[in-house]
């Protein structure tokens, strides 16, 4: 995908560094919530074109697309960097794990409710994928730790790391999210349809269940999402003028693209 980043800007940039305290391991605060959301870019989007997503293994006939006359060019699928949907899934797990501070709707018996838990099941599986496909020679020693009887392990790591500084600019330059055609773009006629699987269903039910009736069905929600994106075309039509939404917030992502 190397014409999706012609940018030299965007080479990657080698440098050691210690990893320490993690910002994302301090205790909830507005730093650490400002943090995620301006370097992590998960509300944001850029589009590819059909050279693109072959190139990266993509059959382009079987995805989400905008239209060609859009003003886009031959980019018109739109995507995101995976970097940052892990990212995300750090910030979502940490979450779960302090459901009070964030105010995350818990259970009776204590625990999360089924739209968190799925949310956080998918971000586990989500980053295993990832780890798993990255395994790296990266060792951690020991030392001893006043007070504690055995060698203590030391996950304080010297790093060859790339920086996201790169990825954060590429974000902010090509970011298309505030295009109401493309964030509230819906399937049309002839366009590939991936079948959902029965396991996937079922959570998604079981979600709905768990809501009491305040989440729309798939279909309601469809319907919902087409007649914004039908606003947005004939405003288009109609001005020439490509219709504006105000940049996602991090709680709206997962309600639009």
């Amino acid at each position: 995908m190397r014409s999706a980043f012609d940018n030299p800007r965007s080479s990657p940039d080698y440098r050691c560094k210690q990893i320490v305290q993690p910002l994302h391991g301090n205790a909830t605060g507005l730093e650490r919530e400002a943090f995620y959301h301006q370097y992590f870019g998960h509300n944001k989007i850029f589009l590819l074109s059909a050279e693109d997503m072959k190139r990266i293994g993509k059959d382009p006939t079987k995805y989400a697309h905008i239209g060609e006359d859009w003003g886009y060019g031959d980019k018109i699928y739109p995507a995101r960097l995976d970097f940052t949907h892990q990212m995300h899934c750090i910030h979502v797990l940490h979450a779960m794990l302090n459901p009070i501070d964030y105010k995350i709707n818990a259970t009776e018996q204590g625990g999360v409710t089924p739209l968190v838990k799925g949310h956080g099941e998918h971000c586990l599986w989500a980053l295993y994928d990832y780890i798993s496909c990255h395994v790296s020679w990266d060792v951690y020693n020991y030392k001893w730790l006043d007070g504690f009887p055995r060698p203590y392990p030391d996950h304080a790591s010297q790093r060859q790391c790339r920086s996201r500084k790169p990825l954060h600019d590429f974000y902010l330059e090509n970011d298309v999210s505030t295009d109401a055609r493309i964030l509230y773009v819906v399937p049309q006629p002839g366009d590939h349809m991936h079948p959902m699987t029965d396991e996937q269903r079922a959570r998604d039910a079981a979600i709905r269940d768990a809501a009491g009736g305040s989440l729309l069905q798939p279909d309601e929600w469809l319907v919902e999402r087409r007649k914004m994106f039908n606003e947005a075309m004939q405003h288009w039509r109609d001005t020439g003028e490509i219709p504006r939404v105000a940049p996602l917030t991090p709680e709206e992502v997962n309600t639009a693209i």
